[in-house]
Order: structure tokens, then sequence, then C-alpha cells
């Protein structure tokens, strides 16, 4: 596996595999995404505008048991599990698009029973919204880091494995940039389906929020325009 090469020392490397294997899952796998219809192809490029008339990847069933086999780490060793903590929705707003975002618990379980994860996280929540067609979707993900884990190293390792895991369902990672939204710093990267992912660090809360989001209306955009902290 070549995620993070270069760019992280072994233990972000670690790390990496780890977000990986929860993204693929989770990013693609919330049981309240809607059923896929194909998506276009020939999509190139650094972000043009999603096309319209996609929905969602189709949703995969996590298998039981957690986290699966290369990313989990022994029971035994490393630090307690991530503690789940709905008080992070919070910071995110109520709702996007007239669709609101309510917890996704489907999406935090496998996460917060990684211990690898939890060498560098401390809290998470994630959120899921969706239009009543299903033509607009986003799965944000509100992380609390743990004091002194957030560097530039670490962010874009966490960037480029988010990306990776959230487009390996959506035709893969085709281009990304950055953006100021809502006066923050953001990276966007862009998946050949037409998935779009966000990511905002907010430094006085050493809060990490990131975003997959598919369809016209741009949810993930709006999630970053509403984030209510610093």
């Amino acid at each position: 596996m070549t995620i993070g090469r270069g760019l992280a020392p072994p233990a972000d490397r670690g790390l990496a595999v780890t977000l990986l294997t929860i993204l693929v899952l989770a990013t693609v796998g919330c049981s309240q995404a809607p059923t896929a219809t194909p998506t276009p192809t020939g999509i190139t490029g650094s972000l043009p505008p999603p096309a319209t008339g996609t929905s969602a990847p189709s949703p995969s069933p996590s298998p039981s048991g957690g986290s699966p086999g290369p990313s989990a780490s022994p029971a035994s060793t490393g630090p307690s599990a991530i503690r789940i903590d709905p008080s992070l929705l919070a910071i995110l707003p109520t709702a996007v698009g007239g669709a609101t975002l309510i917890e996704s618990p489907e999406t935090e379980g496998p996460s917060a029973a990684d211990r690898a994860l939890a060498v560098s996280v401390d809290r998470l929540v994630t959120a899921f919204a969706s239009s009543p067609d299903g033509s607009d979707f986003a799965l944000a993900w509100v992380v609390a880091l743990k004091t002194g884990a957030f560097s530039d190293r670490f962010y874009a390792d966490w960037r480029e494995t988010f990306n990776q895991g959230a487009c390996s369902q959506a035709g893969g990672v085709t281009g990304s940039a950055e953006s100021t939204i809502g006066g923050r710093a953001v990276f966007i990267g862009r998946c050949a389906g037409g998935l779009l992912t966000y990511h905002a660090y907010l430094p006085g809360a050493n809060f990490i929020v990131s975003v997959s989001s598919l369809g016209p209306k741009r949810f993930g955009d709006q999630v970053i325009q509403g984030l209510r902290g610093t």
C-alpha cells in the first residue's frame, strides 16, 4: 500500500491505512445513502461543477466484527477506543439545502473501536443529510484531535487518505484544489464520479471537519459555510 508514502512517519502511515479502511466502509456504506445510478464518465480536471443527475454510490454493508484485517490493532495494545461525542454536532449547521443533518451511528462504530486511529483522535461524530430524492447528500465527520497530534504533515496525510477512501467507490481521485469558504481555508478533492470532499481545520478547537458530498446543490459547501467553530 502506498497511501501517504513520503508524507508521514511510520505512526502516521499506520493511521492512513486505518483511516482508508474506515472510509471505504463509512463513506460509501452509510445505510441512509440512496441507491446508485450509473455515474457519468470522462469527468477530469480540477473540480468542475458536479454533474447533475447523479446519486450516491451504492451502499455496501459493513462486515461484522469491526475494522477488517490489515488496519486492525491488537486489542491488548494501544490507547483506549475513541469516544463518540454527539456534542460535537453543535459545530455543524443543523440543515443544508433544507435537509437536516442527523447523527449517523452506522459510520461511527468502526472508527470508535479502532485503537490505531485512537493514537491521534480523541472524539468524533458523523452526520448525514440527504435531499428527498437522493440527488444531493453529504456525510460530515467532526474529529477532535488529541493535543499535539496536528501537524501540516498529519493533515496532508489525513486529506489524501480520506479522499482515496471516499473516491474508492466513485471512480478514484481526479483533482484537488484549495479554496476559501466561510472565511476558512478549505481543501477540496474530486472523484471521477462527481463526489467532492472538503477538509477544514479549526485551530481554536483542534478539530478537523471532513465532508464527502454529491449533487448539484453542493451540500458539502453548505456544511463548511455553516460551521460554527473557530
